[in-house]
């Protein structure tokens, strides 16, 4: 066995660490995105943190659910919302909205007892003391609910509906 040299020793460890970090990366499944806009109802100012006393009438949604590379089971989600004065003719705000994001983990809930058979996803945010639940329709759609698990009802202009965005 041929003894190397320190730099020979050191380039042989850089590469084995290099490749078990592209290996843990490239198996890393890619986060679901779902987005959608609401109406800034009374309802959500609380649970969105916004103050009562800013203007507001619709948010946009941006949610992100990773799954754990090692056994592809949830684990944490990221919520990017901007809320505000719509602008009139576009999808976008008065002078660009406010944004704001949560972080924490998310699960799957199975036969709750006021959705029977249905999935839930459920997010949960360290700053917020109620779980944001989403009722899953299907792989594409998610829809909000109220604390008591009602599907909560949108306007003429909003709903509470999340469309899955191609992972693609």
């Amino acid at each position: 066995m041929k003894n190397l040299s320190f730099s020979e020793w050191r380039r042989s460890v850089f590469f084995v660490c290099a490749g078990l970090c592209f290996t843990n990366m490239a198996s890393s499944p890619a986060p679901e995105v779902f987005v959608g806009s609401s109406p800034c109802d009374p309802v959500m100012r609380p649970w969105m943190s916004i103050p009562l006393n800013t203007d507001c009438e619709f948010i946009k949604w941006k949610l992100l659910l990773f799954k754990n590379p090692e056994n592809h089971q949830q684990q944490r989600f990221n919520l990017t919302y901007t809320y505000g004065v719509s602008k009139p003719g576009t999808e976008g705000f008065l002078n660009g909205g406010n944004t704001s994001e949560m972080t924490g983990n998310w699960r799957v809930l199975n036969n709750c007892i006021n959705l029977p058979g249905k999935a839930v996803i459920q997010l949960r945010d360290h700053k917020i003391k109620t779980p944001l639940t989403f009722l899953k329709f299907n792989n594409s759609l998610l829809h909000l609910t109220d604390q008591e698990g009602h599907l909560m009802i949108g306007n003429a202009g909003w709903s509470y509906t999340l469309n899955k965005m191609n992972n693609d």
